[in-house]
């Protein structure tokens, strides 16, 4: 009895936040605090801040084919790239100023936790990365997604900016 009411709860939640224009994102990983989300599909880019954690498709292009053979992220028919959209912090939007060197990742100026660049993933297979030496300030409708919590996490640093039509949505509540 006890699981027909914890189903019909889940489905009830799911319904409701589908209508509603949310969805629903697990993050298995470490790159933000493991859990469910609820997410605002269709975000304006005006709503959004540094800091704000947002779904978003990974650009598609020779890196995207490279993840998907390495099973980096699940392959899903939601992203024009074949993969699951990823879950991550807004690190950097238009009119910051990003920069990658040998000691990381720099906005503003400022070094972030855990953002040094590696040239291979865990496993020593190589891997491709934003040059060091690369810096810009960000334009309208790009953006630089960041994991902060561990320094291998696959993020900006590896497939580049993103892009307003690649945002998938905006978390606005953890679950779990």
């Amino acid at each position: 009895m006890n699981s027909i009411i914890i189903t019909f709860v889940a489905v009830s939640v799911y319904v409701l936040s589908w209508l509603g224009g949310f969805s629903l994102a697990i993050n298995p990983t470490d790159s933000i605090e493991p859990g469910v989300y609820i997410m605002r599909d269709r975000v304006r880019v005006d709503d959004l801040k540094t800091g704000d954690i947002v779904s978003a498709c990974i650009p598609t292009g020779a890196m995207a084919q490279v993840f998907k053979a390495r099973g980096y992220v699940p392959e899903s028919a939601r992203c024009p790239s074949g993969l699951s959209p990823v879950i991550k912090h807004l690190a950097a939007k238009a009119g910051d100023h990003v920069a990658v060197s040998n000691f990381g990742v720099s906005i503003n100026g400022k070094y972030q936790a855990n953002s040094k660049v590696f040239s291979t993933d865990s496993q020593g297979n190589p891997m491709g990365h934003l040059p060091l030496g690369w810096s810009r300030v960000l334009n309208q409708g790009e953006f630089f997604l960041m994991a902060t919590r561990i320094d291998r996490s696959l993020d900006s640093r590896y497939y580049g900016l993103i892009k307003t039509m690649d945002l998938q949505g905006k978390a606005v509540f953890k679950l779990f």
